[in-house]
């Protein structure tokens, strides 16, 4: 942004005074202007927000979304090429921090670190599929209290994987992501299957056994994933049932937050994970 295209203070102040105004359709505007702006208005911006009074909270909130800008360029970066897969735990970690710009990538991996090493002694008894899925279940929802939020399932930190491995709850596709980059650090066989309205994990080659992390880290097979396929009215599609990409994880990740948003009538978060989503997903 040149000099020319920096708004003056004088300018800032009254796009922030008009954040309280009675037409929300002109407190959108402004927000996505001063969002817009960026960098350019931050430190006037945070000026203000110490400053107290009635804009205090939205500011902070504008404050937050410029302070994500980074991640989301970075993550946006990933998806340039269109047919390129993008790593799970880098993109997870970027759409934390689109979320969350004190979001710690270094803290997440040193907790899914400490998860694994938790976990490694106890992997040379489960030597079958059978034995891992059990093993798996035991840790993770057992002893260490991993469950799935079916109180308040469309809570924004359902889906971050920060949030979740401080709080120990989440939604199929967040709980999934920590089994299986926890797995990934210790070689097991675990693949991502994107089931229609809900998330599983295939344990094993064979593709016969699945983990359900939701539902209290359950085991299921492969006649258990049919039936509910033919429940929900899809039929005894078997392509539902192969494992996806980390791109394709990613994007239903972003899909979700696009839900999220929409339900809590955020036009702005619901414009943004939408942008993420259809880059995600090569649109």
């Amino acid at each position: 942004m040149s000099s020319s295209q920096v708004p003056s203070t004088a300018q800032v102040r009254a796009l922030v005074s008009l954040l309280d105004d009675r037409n929300p359709d002109v407190v959108a505007k402004c927000r996505d202007r001063l969002i817009e702006l960026g960098d350019a208005v931050a430190a006037t911006l945070r000026e203000l927000a110490d400053g107290g009074g009635p804009q205090r909270t939205a500011l902070l909130q504008i404050l937050r979304r410029i302070e994500a800008m980074p991640a989301e360029t970075e993550l946006l970066g990933l998806t340039s090429d269109k047919q390129a897969d993008i790593d799970l735990e880098t993109g997870a970690i970027l759409l934390a921090r689109c979320h969350d710009p004190r979001a710690d990538g270094a803290a997440i991996r040193a907790g899914l670190d400490a998860l694994a090493a938790r976990l490694s002694p106890r992997l040379p008894d489960a030597n079958t599929p059978g034995a891992l899925a059990a093993l798996l279940c035991a840790f993770f929802a057992e002893e260490e209290r991993f469950r799935g939020n079916d109180e308040d399932y469309y809570d924004p930190d359902n889906s971050f994987l920060h949030r979740v491995l401080v709080r120990r709850t989440g939604i199929p596709i967040s709980l999934s992501a920590v089994y299986l980059l926890v797995g990934r650090r210790l070689g097991l066989s675990l693949s991502p299957i994107a089931m229609p309205s809900h998330f599983l994990l295939q344990c094993g080659p064979e593709g016969n056994l699945f983990i359900d992390a939701f539902g209290h880290g359950r085991t299921l097979t492969r006649s258990d994933c049919v039936r509910f396929l033919v429940q929900l009215g899809v039929g005894a599609d078997m392509n539902y049932l192969a494992p996806v990409s980390d791109r394709v994880m990613l994007t239903r990740m972003a899909a979700n937050l696009v839900t999220i948003a929409s339900r809590r009538e955020d036009t702005y978060e619901s414009a943004r994970w939408r942008r993420l989503f259809e880059a995600l997903r090569g649109i």
